[in-house]
């Protein structure tokens, strides 16, 4: 029986972010998206529950270009999970390394 192909995306808003999560990431190369030139560092990491193949890319700041990478990524790669991970610049009472999940999406 075959594993299926696990997927996830990361997207991020600065170059540090985008480091610190590459950093992890084994046998990479750079790919462009499909559309809109986004180049994305793919590589793969081992996981509890197998293999993933893994998608990041530096997306910068912006709520309108966030959500067009959320779409053309879909459409490109059909992940599993997208993840946006970066600096939550509108809470308040954050440190260094804390989780936020929405609420609402």
């Amino acid at each position: 029986m075959s594993r299926r192909r696990l997927v996830a995306v990361v997207l991020t808003t600065s170059a540090a972010e985008f480091a610190a999560v590459a950093e992890h990431l084994n046998e990479r190369e750079r790919r462009p998206c499909v559309r809109g030139g986004t180049i994305y560092e793919v590589g793969t990491f081992t996981g509890e529950f197998g293999v993933w193949t893994v998608a990041v890319a530096e997306i910068g700041p912006g709520n309108a270009s966030a959500a067009a990478e959320v779409v053309r990524s879909t459409v490109a790669l059909a992940p599993e999970v997208i993840l946006l991970v970066g600096v939550a610049g509108g809470i308040k009472d954050l440190g260094l390394g804390d989780v936020v999940a929405a609420e609402c999406v």
